[in-house]
């Protein structure tokens, strides 16, 4: 007996013919002597019939679900690495506005002045009574007291004014 060509199967005994091996349908694969197809993996797919093996997902995308056509394309904040299963949120102190990217190099740092929780597809102002000195940081810091900030997306605070006191975080 001769088995059913890689990207056709059959669960059926007695076939005369390649022919009556069934074509695998796109989202799955099959190979050689199969009696089923199988659903290609999260981070794979297959967008045509009668296919043998799964392609990964480029650079830039990734897909979650298993037995799909297509990848989806990677979004603000994330960066999907090839045969991604998931998204990946850019680091702690960096973000990203642009969509597709492929590591997590490619994420931006943040700025003085600014912070960027994990995942940030962009940067977000220290409020007034805070301050960040540093680059790539994911929070800002209070002004101490002594101190205060009227101003958002401030590097660092000011001396209180003669005659006067501030508190912890004063605007």
């Amino acid at each position: 007996p001769l088995p059913c060509a890689a990207g056709t199967y059959s669960n059926v005994t007695d076939l005369t013919s390649p022919a009556e091996c069934t074509q695998t349908p796109p989202g799955f694969f099959s190979s050689i002597g199969s009696i089923d197809s199988i659903a290609c993996a999260p981070g794979a797919y297959t967008d045509e019939t009668g296919q043998s093996e799964c392609s990964n997902c480029e650079h830039g995308s990734y897909q979650d679900e298993s037995g799909t056509t297509a990848c989806k394309p990677c979004v603000r904040g994330y960066y999907c690495g090839a045969g991604a299963p998931a998204a990946l949120p850019c680091d702690a102190g960096t973000f990203s506005n642009a969509t597709n990217l492929a590591s997590a190099d490619q994420c931006l740092t943040c700025p003085e002045g600014t912070f960027c929780p994990v995942g940030s597809a962009a940067v977000t102002n220290c409020s007034a009574g805070t301050f960040n000195d540093r680059p790539m940081r994911e929070s800002c810091t209070k002004c101490p007291a002594g101190t205060y900030q009227q101003r958002d997306g401030a590097t660092a605070c000011n001396c209180c004014t003669a005659n006067s006191y501030c508190e912890e975080g004063s605007v």
